[in-house]
């Protein structure tokens, strides 16, 4: 049997300027839980109903190798100062049990826009940074 995603969180806090969002995503195989929270808005959304798109995207996400991530990744570690960071948690749970953690602040994995780009066919994170203009 293929070692599958069942379930797969992801926790991120941003700050951009004085500004921050809290974005939370809970992937099942059933269903998909999206929750954010930013200076000047709130909003969470469940979903069951279409399944064939939670599994096109968790399929998405198994094609990233999420599980080649390193379990921590520090801005600290690369010499680089950055002002707006983000710190970023993913728990995945496969079929067989295992669980893989990574985290990071304001420093990532190689692949990471491509990452972003799963997340984005959720939620638009330029909708969510136009709320601070």
């Amino acid at each position: 049997m293929e070692n599958t995603i069942s379930k797969l969180t992801f926790d991120s806090m941003t700050m951009i300027a004085d500004y921050s969002y809290n974005l939370k995503l809970e992937f099942l195989q059933e269903g998909l839980k999206i929750y954010i929270k930013g200076c000047w808005y709130e909003f969470e959304l469940k979903t069951e109903n279409n399944k064939e798109f939670i599994s096109s995207l968790i399929e998405s996400l198994e094609n990233l190798k999420l599980e080649d991530w390193k379990k921590d990744y520090n801005v600290m570690d690369t010499g680089i100062f950055v002002t707006d960071l983000q710190n970023w948690k993913l728990n995945i749970t496969y079929s067989n049990g295992e669980v893989k953690e990574s985290k990071g602040y304001g420093a990532y994995p190689n692949n990471w826009k491509d990452f972003e780009k799963v997340i984005e066919r959720l939620v638009p994170l330029a909708t969510i940074k136009s709320f601070w203009k």
